[in-house]
């Protein structure tokens, strides 16, 4: 079972106390680094005896968090360490992870055993420190062990368009992508933008929304033509300054594919790179089944409280809604993917101004599976965004009706 970075996209890693044990002074300073560079609060302990009295001292003070133990910790190795902290008792930290110069015949049982979830072999790269405390966070109940060689063969390495005016934003974003491993390349604005698009080819676009000269929204209006007379498709990540209620709402309708606010968290950024570059959608979170399928309360925030534009938005979706699910369900007949996909994102634009995360979540699978080229997990995923897109109709018909009723009377 492999968690999903989706479980936490919201943590802030700079919140999380991390403990680094090793003996060695190059581990424990080159480990500790790692750590801090993500902002990351660290105490360092040089034996593993020191280390079980400080996780003891401070069990009762919201402990840590982040717990990175270094195969030789100069007065015991580390699965003693780890036999001893499960015999003292404690609340283990959620993340334990173990170094080691080398695998050896019958580690990964020894730290099934002992509680260890992690286990990353020398040379550690921050990219595989980050993914593997990400995941552990993640995980719920058993899981296998997260090594090097699990987490390359779940890390796709995405080629990664970054628009962005303002250079510290651009320092930092580049610095978070080149820790996760992603290749990059930058446009200062939507018009260097769109003349990188036209010479290249990217796995993704982190574009900011406020630009000079042209901001994203415009610059995502004339990539999306560009893509329907070519038939190709980038994803987009919306970035914004200013996060304020309905911000992902808009960035839907507009045709992007997920927004993050500023400033950019690491977990945030890993978690919307992952639904991007990971080939298996079996991972994404499961759509919310059971609560309202939209969001009333908030749409009506955005609208200011206009209750008489709400009725009229819900008026013209149901009026269109027909020609959009034609459309939608001539595409799947087809197998035309790229039609699928267009069919299923202007679907999406239309719900998305409504906060229908049910539907949302059930189209934006839909729209991953045709650009992974999966066929097999196609109708399954189809009948849920139909499932999605009926129940909202129905409630928006429900809500036009007693607003007629109320009339009337």
């Amino acid at each position: 079972k492999t968690p999903s970075l989706a479980h936490v996209r919201d943590t802030d890693i700079t919140a999380l106390r991390g403990l680094v044990v090793a003996g060695n002074d190059t581990a424990r300073q080159h480990l500790t680094a790692m750590l801090e560079s993500w902002n990351m609060s660290c105490t360092v302990r040089d034996t593993g005896a020191a280390a079980l009295r400080t996780l003891g001292a401070d069990a009762t003070d919201g402990g840590y968090q982040v717990l990175v133990i270094d195969s030789d910790l100069g007065d015991m190795d580390a699965f003693t360490f780890f036999s001893l902290l499960n015999e003292q008792g404690d609340p283990l930290p959620p993340v334990r992870l173990m170094t080691a110069n080398a695998g050896q015949r019958g580690d990964a049982a020894r730290c099934r055993s002992l509680g260890i979830q992690a286990y990353l072999t020398r040379p550690v790269e921050p990219s595989d420190m980050f993914d593997a405390i990400l995941q552990s966070l993640g995980a719920d109940g058993a899981q296998q062990l997260i090594t090097r060689h699990s987490l390359r063969e779940q890390r796709r390495r995405l080629n990664v368009l970054l628009v962005e005016d303002n250079k510290v934003n651009q320092t930092l974003a580049l610095r978070l992508l080149e820790k996760l491993g992603h290749l990059t390349h930058v446009a200062n604005n939507g018009i260097e933008a769109l003349e990188a698009c036209a010479s290249a080819r990217f796995d993704a676009i982190l574009m900011d929304v406020q630009m000079p000269e042209m901001g994203g929204f415009e610059a995502t209006a004339h990539l999306r033509e560009r893509e329907r007379q070519s038939g190709t498709y980038t994803p987009i990540i919306a970035m914004t300054a200013h996060a304020m209620k309905g911000d992902r709402e808009r960035c839907l309708a507009a045709g992007m594919d997920d927004y993050i606010p500023k400033p950019i968290q690491p977990t945030t950024l890993a978690a919307a790179l992952a639904d991007i570059g990971n080939q298996s959608p079996s991972i994404r979170s499961a759509a919310p089944a059971d609560g309202p399928a939209f969001d009333r309360d908030t749409v009506l925030a955005n609208l200011g409280g206009d209750e008489a534009l709400l009725q009229q938005l819900a008026a013209l979706y149901l009026e269109d809604e027909p020609n959009m699910r034609a459309q939608l369900t001539a595409a799947e007949a087809t197998g035309d993917l790229q039609a699928l996909h267009a069919a299923t994102h202007a679907i999406k634009g239309a719900v998305a101004n409504f906060s229908a995360d049910a539907a949302l979540h059930a189209a934006n699978n839909v729209e991953a599976l045709c650009r992974d080229g999966n066929r097999d997990a196609l109708p399954e995923a189809f009948a849920h965004l139909n499932d999605a897109l009926d129940r909202f109709a129905s409630t928006l018909r429900t809500l036009t009706d007693d607003q007629r009723s109320t009339a009337a009377e």
